[in-house]
C-alpha cells in the first residue's frame, strides 16, 4: 500500500512538474509575441497503421503559422515513416519528409531519414527513449545537407486519469553538415577561409501532454522552445557572424517558440 501511494505521488509530481513547465512556457510565449512577435503555432494530424505486430506506417501532415502575421504560413511538412520494433527495446524507422516554405524561392525541400531508437524502462513509472536520427537533404536545403539529431524523451510508462494522460519532457540536440559555405574573417577584417557551418547549431525543448480518448485517438498539446548557437564548434564554423564586406550578419540564429496541437489516429497496434 505504501509503494502505491509514493508512486502515485511521483506520478503527480512529474505531470505537476511538466503542467508547470508547459503553463510557464505558454505564458513566456504570449509575452514574447506581445514584444517580439516570434511565437509560432504548429498543428499536425497523422494516422499509425499498423502492418504486422512490429511493422508500422505513419502518414501526417504538420504545419507552422504565426499568429501575429495574420496567421501567415512558414511551412507545411507531409511526412512518411515505415518503423520496425527489433526488440522491446530497438527499432528502426526510415522515411521521407517534404516541406513547403512558400516565402523562399527554394519552396520545395526534401529530405530522407534513418532513425534508431532505444527505450529504457529505468524504474516502475518512468521510460526513456535514446535516439539518433540521420537527415540527408536536397540542393535546395542550403543550411545543411546533412543533419544528425541526438533526442532523449522522458515519460511516464503508464497513462493516468479518466482522459488518460501522459506527459513527457524531450530534447533535440542538432548536429549541421554541409550547405553553403560562409565567409570567415581574421580580427583585421580580412578574409581567411570559406568553409560550412558544420557543429551542433540547434536545440529544441518539448513539453509535452499526451491524452488517449480511445484506441484510436491520440490528441496532444506541447509547448517548443527553439535555440540556435555554437556549441563545441571552431571559431571558424561558427554561424551568426559578421560579414566584414557587408556588415550584415550571415546565417543568423533563428530562435522561436511554438504552441503545439498534434490529433493522431491509430489503427492496430500503438
Amino acid at each position: 500500500m505504501i509503494k502505491r501511494y509514493n508512486c502515485f505521488q511521483k506520478t503527480k509530481s512529474f505531470t505537476k512538474t511538466c503542467l508547470i513547465l508547459l503553463a510557464t512556457g505558454i505564458g513566456l510565449g504570449s509575452q514574447v509575441i506581445a514584444q517580439k512577435g516570434n511565437l509560432q503555432n504548429w498543428n499536425s494530424i497523422g494516422a499509425k497503421i499498423g502492418l504486422s505486430k512490429k511493422t508500422s506506417l505513419y502518414v501526417g501532415e504538420l504545419a507552422s503559422f504565426t499568429p501575429s502575421a495574420g496567421y501567415n504560413l512558414n511551412f507545411a511538412q507531409t511526412q512518411l515513416e515505415l518503423s520496425h520494433d527489433i526488440s522491446k527495446r530497438f527499432s528502426l524507422a526510415g522515411g521521407d519528409m517534404l516541406n513547403y516554405i512558400p516565402s523562399s524561392s527554394r519552396s520545395l525541400r526534401n529530405r530522407v531519414f534513418i532513425k534508431a531508437s532505444i527505450n529504457e524502462r529505468f524504474s516502475r513509472l518512468f521510460k526513456a527513449e535514446h535516439a539518433l536520427q540521420v537527415e540527408f537533404h536536397d540542393k535546395n536545403e542550403n543550411h545543411y545537407s546533412k543533419r544528425f539529431i541526438l533526442i532523449n524523451k522522458l515519460s511516464l510508462r503508464k497513462r493516468f486519469s479518466p482522459l488518460q494522460l501522459q506527459p513527457s519532457v524531450s530534447y533535440w540536440l542538432y548536429y549541421n553538415m554541409g550547405g553553403r559555405p560562409i565567409q570567415y574573417y581574421d580580427k583585421t577584417g580580412s578574409p581567411t577561409i570559406s568553409q560550412t557551418p558544420d557543429g551542433f547549431h540547434r536545440g529544441r525543448l518539448f513539453v509535452s501532454l499526451n491524452s488517449k480518448l480511445n484506441n484510436t485517438i491520440r490528441v496532444g498539446i506541447y509547448y517548443l522552445i527553439q535555440n540556435e548557437f555554437n556549441l563545441f564548434t571552431q571559431e571558424q564554423r561558427n554561424m551568426n557572424i559578421i560579414n566584414q564586406s557587408t556588415g550584415k550578419i550571415e546565417r543568423p540564429f533563428k530562435n522561436y517558440n511554438a504552441i503545439g496541437l498534434s490529433l493522431k489516429f491509430v489503427f492496430g497496434k500503438d
